[in-house]
């Protein structure tokens, strides 16, 4: 192997790595946004469960407004995580 094809395998070995960092981010933007939609999708099903369980059935769900806020503080903190990475 001559000095040229040394050098051609060296740069060859460094581009690797690289392409797979941009995988992974890509993979990562992804489920960032589909973290995100799932959290908003809680926040409607919740949402009208509550209304349903309070003002039909008359008997409140407790738990959902903690569900709530903490989807929606996870909205926040995967928003920013997709804003940094634009």
């Amino acid at each position: 192997m001559n000095l040229h094809g040394k050098r051609r395998f060296a740069l060859q070995y460094k581009k690797q790595p690289y392409q797979s960092r941009c995988e992974t981010g890509q993979h990562t933007r992804q489920s960032n946004q589909y973290g995100g939609s799932i959290a908003v999708n809680i926040i409607f099903i919740l949402g009208l469960a509550q209304v349903f369980w309070r003002f039909v059935l008359n008997h409140p769900i407790v738990w959902s407004e903690e569900m709530i806020r903490l989807a929606y503080v996870w909205i926040c903190y995967l928003g920013w995580i997709i804003a940094e990475q634009s």
